[in-house]
């Protein structure tokens, strides 16, 4: 499927300057890259990390545009993408890295074609802007309101002297811009003048849009829900503010995130390969920062949490203490919008969902656990296991049961996982200590006929 991104000179400061058109399937949006708050504070300088924010915001936008439902197995698209850059021979020597990357990261196949931009229209004008200062930031960090980037910052925070600058990137509708100020704003009290939260929206704007016979057929929802590329688009905000603060010393780019989400191995067969998610794998982290340093963004990404399982990450938090008061006010789940089926729809996280329940079996390990702060309590009986949304809680204890029965051998997984040599030796730790986690999490826990499921009684 052919997919063209072309200029479009929008007078109107805010108004988004590139079409995104996909004739196979009638949609015509333009791509926004609101960066009002990083003009704030760096001006409007345009080089290759604009180029970056480009290409990675229009992978997001297409990945949300067109459904997988279109293709043979209802997964694997095969997309072409003509992107205009400011250095298209640039992009062309590194294409196939871009490639390589951006399909093992969402599981399709990806071909990038790059023309000379017309013009460079990129964000609002810094002129029109009352400009801010950062001080001197040593290093960067991703900040998206979940229990790891919060561990992460106040890991950093504890152990160095210097300024941080939390990243945060957020759709339209969506909570988390609110959730990470009031996080920020928590860590400013705790780590006073030592933080700033820089946070960015991109997204698509309809301009128009016609559905063609058979996209009106396969879906009722112009927008796909896997939205694998999202780390694309967060690691490029992150290189961009990173360059921007120490364009020739380059500072770090931390993305933390516990090592067994980051392997995230496939709980069923099903979800082998590219179905399971690679947000910040290693392969992933090491092709994306081969890209940039080829394309001259020698910025180091770094994971400081992925040696560690997610109870590892909260049981050795430097300011543990923090952690332990705001961990019910961020967010690992899923599935955040989908309180009207929760029981208690006052609460942050689902309880049902894989990255809810690996939370849960980390909180347990540390003796923090409590189903009360869940939407669903999945091991009180509010979920039944053959109810729809049962599906994550059916994988992980199907996953269990191959643990228990040595089906699942950690130290085999990570010798066949697609994993740098380098990181292998630590994945066998994470997949066996985080096996056993979950595993004691259930059994301490789980209702009789989770146990029974899993035959863990």
């Amino acid at each position: 499927m052919k997919v063209a991104i072309s200029q479009r000179v929008v007078r109107q400061a805010s108004e988004p300057a590139y079409e995104v058109r996909i004739p196979d399937v009638g949609i015509f949006q333009y791509l926004e890259l609101p960066l009002d708050d990083f003009c704030r504070y760096f001006g409007r300088r345009e080089d290759v990390a604009n180029d970056l924010l480009l290409v990675t915001g229009s992978c997001y936008l297409i990945d949300q545009l067109i459904p997988r439902s279109l293709f043979k197995n209802n997964w694997t698209r095969e997309l072409e993408v003509e992107i205009p850059v400011s250095e298209p021979d640039l992009w062309t020597t590194n294409a196939e890295q871009l490639n390589a990357t951006c399909s093992f990261l969402t599981g399709d196949v990806w071909s990038f074609t790059f023309v000379k931009q017309e013009r460079r229209v990129f964000g609002m004008p810094y002129r029109r802007l009352r400009r801010k200062s950062l001080g001197r930031v040593i290093a960067v960090s991703l900040f998206s309101g979940g229990l790891d980037s919060f561990i992460g910052a106040t890991d950093w925070l504890t152990a160095n002297n210097g300024r941080l600058a939390l990243v945060g990137h957020y759709d339209l509708g969506s909570s988390a811009k609110a959730l990470q100020k009031r996080l920020a704003d928590r860590l400013g009290i705790e780590y006073p003048n030592r933080l700033s939260l820089i946070q960015a929206r991109v997204g698509g704007a309809i301009r128009h849009q016609a559905r063609t016979s058979i996209y009106s057929q396969v879906t009722s929802s112009p927008k796909e829900s896997t939205l694998r590329s999202r780390s694309l688009v967060f690691l490029a905000l992150g290189l961009y503010v990173a360059r921007r603060l120490s364009p020739t010393e380059p500072i770090p780019l931390l993305i933390p995130e516990n090592g067994f989400i980051a392997l995230n191995p496939p709980l069923t067969r099903s979800r082998l390969g590219g179905c399971s998610t690679r947000t910040a794998h290693p392969l992933f982290l090491e092709n994306f920062a081969t890209l940039a340093v080829r394309l001259g963004v020698h910025n180091p990404i770094l994971n400081p949490l992925g040696a560690c399982t997610k109870g590892e990450t909260i049981q050795q938090a430097a300011n543990f203490e923090l952690v332990k008061n705001l961990a019910s006010h961020t967010v690992s789940c899923a599935h955040p919008t989908r309180r009207q089926t929760w029981v208690r729809r006052d609460k942050n996280n689902c309880g049902y969902c894989i990255p809810c329940i690996l939370r849960r079996a980390a909180m347990h390990k540390v003796g923090l656990d409590n189903g009360q702060d869940y939407g669903i309590d999945v091991c009180s009986g509010e979920l039944e296991l053959d109810e729809d949304k049962a599906s994550d809680l059916r994988a992980v204890l199907n996953w269990l049961y191959e643990v228990r029965t040595g089906a699942f051998n950690p130290e085999l997984e990570a010798e066949t996982m697609a994993l740098p040599e380098t990181a292998r030796p630590s994945a066998k730790h994470i997949l066996a200590a985080g096996a056993a986690e979950i595993l004691q999490f259930f059994k301490d826990k789980g209702q009789p006929s989770i146990l029974d499921w899993a035959e863990l009684n």
